[in-house]
């Protein structure tokens, strides 16, 4: 009996295939992913941040405590995989025996994303929520371009003596009619470029309110800041030391008390409508009806039974869901500065933020 020759198969096409496939995967996946979760993780968090937001002035509207959880780290770790295999047999004893081949490939693909969450309190909660928003910062926003009507409306309890008003039951009151003229006085002056804020050198750095005179007359403000003068009761000068407080201790403070975040949110949450039987039953009290048409910076929360279409933030409660409407653009503003103010109070230096990760 003759031996039989071995006989040699062709590498199948498949086979080169799969390889050619397995080996352009070996190129890097991490910068690939960069564009997609980038924009949505970012996503995420900004719609998870307008939701808890609005959520939080819906639990102070019906006097429940906030709740804030914050996104401490974010981790989302892709793996990849391949794997081929092959084996064949030749069979050179037995002719009625056939020849063996096996050809095995696989392929696996991972997405594990790993998010830390980290609820606000203890000191964290005090520094952020309770402290009272210092002048020198609003100030400092309001001549970045910040309308002061919002701003200033929002944060502002008082500026030397004269009352801004205060929607919370606990101490409702209305504005005293200066606080408006003021308000608009100081826009036009900072349109006009007439005033500027910068630190004193001494100690401790408070901030200083410089009004030019040659702006005011080249502007024709002059009786603007007269007047301006008048409500506050400064004297004759154009250098001004912002402080914190109710009243001024020298002739050339101007003392604004501030309200803390907390108090921001809190007075806030009672100038939007809530369903009437709520009112009705005893689980919220009434809204606050303003006397003013120009300086109350209102966020317009609606309500509803069915879940808004077209909304630019949205939460369910108490079988309804509140909403702001993606077309209310003055409401949008004093959201974002509601979110502004909440992100600069955060002093820790040590916490930049959400870290996105990409690994594998």
């Amino acid at each position: 009996m003759t031996d039989r020759e071995p006989t040699r198969h062709g590498t199948p096409v498949g086979l080169l295939a799969l390889g050619a496939l397995l080996l352009a995967a070996c190129s890097s996946m991490g910068p690939r992913t960069v564009a997609c979760d980038r924009f949505r993780y970012g996503d995420a968090m900004s719609r998870s941040t307008k939701q808890q937001m609005l959520m939080n002035l819906v639990r102070m509207r019906y006097m429940e405590p906030p709740a804030f959880v914050e996104v401490s780290s974010m981790i989302d770790q892709f793996g990849r995989e391949g794997r081929i295999s092959g084996a064949a047999g030749w069979n050179t004893a037995l002719p009625q025996l056939a020849d063996t081949q096996n050809l095995g490939a696989g392929a696996r693909w991972s997405d594990r994303p790993t998010i830390t969450y980290t609820p606000l309190s203890g000191q964290k909660f005090a520094r952020s929520l309770l402290t009272p928003l210092t002048p020198e910062m609003l100030f400092a926003l309001v001549q970045a371009g910040w309308p002061a009507e919002v701003l200033l409306g929002l944060t502002v309890r008082s500026i030397n003596g004269v009352r801004n008003e205060t929607a919370s039951p606990a101490n409702r009151q209305y504005a005293d009619p200066e606080f408006a003229e003021l308000i608009r006085i100081w826009t036009r002056l900072r349109n006009a470029g007439a005033l500027s804020l910068r630190l004193a050198q001494s100690e401790p750095r408070q901030g200083v309110v410089a009004f030019s005179q040659a702006s005011r007359r080249h502007s024709g403000l002059e009786r603007d800041f007269a007047r301006l003068r008048e409500i506050l009761g400064l004297p004759a000068g154009n250098e001004f030391k912002l402080i914190y407080g109710l009243a001024p201790t020298e002739p050339t403070d101007i003392a604004i008390l501030s309200r803390s975040t907390m108090e921001v949110m809190a007075n806030l949450a009672w100038y939007f409508e809530v369903p009437p039987e709520h009112v009705a039953s005893g689980r919220t009290l009434a809204t606050f009806r303003s006397k003013s048409t120009t300086m109350v910076p209102k966020v317009r929360v609606y309500h509803s039974r069915e879940r808004p279409s077209d909304a630019f933030a949205a939460v369910s409660s108490r079988g309804y869901w509140f909403y702001l409407e993606d077309t209310d653009v003055v409401s949008k503003q004093t959201f974002f500065a509601l979110e502004l103010l909440m992100s600069l109070t955060d002093t820790e230096h040590e916490t930049l933020g959400p870290v996105v990760a990409i690994g594998g």
